[in-house]
């Protein structure tokens, strides 16, 4: 576990405290930074992970009925720091069994020296393609989180239908997926609704969404909305 000065911890609510950075095998440049006391990861075009403050799925949670939902197991496709494993036992005390798939093992790196060390759940963590992952592991979870980005683009292979097919196999019957979209532009939300009817829609007949500030967090079924 980092021990951060707490010098640096306070300054860090005044001006960004840079505390590494590397080239990883997919992103040219990832830094993580201390803001505002929390670890954020970073490439040159987009944020990855900001703990509590990561705001698509703190925003996304904070709609969940986790008074009725309550997972035993989780499958998080796209690391970052581990903002989600992070929100959801520090906000919601829930500590399912992770499985954390991650194509850059800096990433993997990163996260188990930054922020996993901290957390009671039991994460393992695969430095692996998410889409070969998926097609062969034969786990079932309870909850499903996609968060699989490169820069701020989401790899088309995990648009496709095919891939998603895999998903609903993987998910239990009861199991909420969530998967994260840009939409920050009016080019990025045409094309989250249309991925939504075209490809969600047909496999999730009552999937819905959850607006974020730039993000929209897609949802396999409405009933896990409060």
């Amino acid at each position: 576990m980092i021990k951060i000065p707490r010098w640096k911890r306070w300054l860090s609510y005044l001006v960004e405290q840079h505390l590494e950075s590397v080239e990883g095998s997919l992103n040219p440049s990832l830094h993580v930074s201390l803001v505002n006391g929390r670890y954020q990861l970073s490439t040159d075009n987009a944020v990855y992970s900001f703990d509590d403050l990561y705001d698509n799925f703190t925003t996304a949670f904070e709609q969940t009925n986790f008074d009725d939902f309550k997972p035993k197991s989780a499958l998080i496709l796209g690391l970052g720091l581990g903002s989600i494993p992070y929100i959801l036992e520090t906000k919601y005390d829930l500590k399912p069994h992770y499985t954390a798939v991650e194509l850059d093992e800096e990433v993997i790196y990163l996260a188990e020296k930054y922020r996993l060390s901290t957390l009671s759940a039991p994460i393992q963590c695969f430095a692996a393609d998410a889409e070969i992952f998926v097609s062969i592991c034969s786990d079932v979870f309870d909850l499903i989180v996609i968060d699989i980005f490169v820069d701020d683009k989401i790899p088309e292979p995990f648009l496709e239908a095919e891939f998603l097919t895999q998903i609903v196999r993987l998910l239990d019957k009861q199991g909420m997926l969530m998967f994260n979209h840009m939409a920050m532009t009016a080019e990025q939300k045409n094309r989250v609704d249309l991925y939504i009817e075209q490809v969600m829609r047909p496999i999730f007949p009552t999937c819905t969404y959850i607006a974020t500030r730039n993000n929209r967090i897609l949802i396999n079924s409405s009933q896990f909305i409060r």
